[in-house]
């Protein structure tokens, strides 16, 4: 029998957003690259520059991970 209480559908639907932020091969390859960049921060010039895409497509990626609340943009 199930006694564990019910995990919060708040709580549920943050843990879903982060997972389908992560879920992609690009934004994992973002992430890694920010998080292990000097001081944990990178430009977008050179993430295209390291991952050979364009601009609006690293922006796209970066605004998802920023919702998701991964990174923070400025």
């Amino acid at each position: 029998m199930l006694s564990e209480p019910l995990m919060a559908r708040d709580h549920a639907e943050r843990v879903a957003q982060v997972l389908k932020a992560i879920a992609d091969p690009t934004r994992l390859q973002l992430l890694h690259l920010i998080q292990t960049a000097l001081g944990g921060e990178a430009c977008v010039a050179s993430l295209t520059e390291r991952l050979g895409l364009r601009q609006p497509t690293i922006s796209h990626h970066l605004k998802t991970m920023t919702t998701a609340g991964l990174v923070t943009r400025e």
